[in-house]
């Protein structure tokens, strides 16, 4: 259903901060530091409140999506 596939496409978002993980990680040889650390933090944490932000609103989004 539309409401399952909005909730999965936030949940895919989240753990797209995976990669950026393991990109800083490639980049700093170790645990990501300094600047790769920040753009790493900053990204799980945009993606992590924007998900939450918009998990109370699934409903009335797949019921605006449903009218096209």
């Amino acid at each position: 259903p539309l409401p399952s596939a909005i909730a999965a496409i936030l949940g895919a978002n989240v753990g797209t901060t995976g990669t950026i993980w393991i990109a800083g990680i490639l980049v700093s040889d170790g645990l990501p530091q300094g600047i790769t650390k920040q753009v790493a933090l900053v990204h799980t944490g945009v993606n992590t409140v924007m998900a939450i932000a918009l998990l109370p609103f699934v409903q009335p989004i797949a019921r605006f999506i449903s009218r096209f």
